[in-house]
């Protein structure tokens, strides 16, 4: 994720569409909810195959 992608473009990456993303929200320790937002205009990806990006959400929730 980048504010400012010239270092990232420099390298090979680019702006990756429709980057929609769940986070999970925490307040005091506790989870709260689940937040889903686009993050197209700063989520920055390198293809290193030719295997493609799937185009659902992206996971940031993690695993237990």
């Amino acid at each position: 994720m980048a504010d400012d992608r010239r270092l990232y473009e420099q390298t090979g990456r680019s702006l990756r569409p429709h980057t929609n993303t769940k986070n999970l929200a925490l307040d005091a320790l506790k989870s709260h909810s689940v937040i889903e937002r686009d993050l197209s205009e700063i989520y920055m990806v390198k293809r290193l195959s030719e295997k493609r990006w799937p185009a659902d959400s992206i996971d940031l929730l993690g695993y237990l």
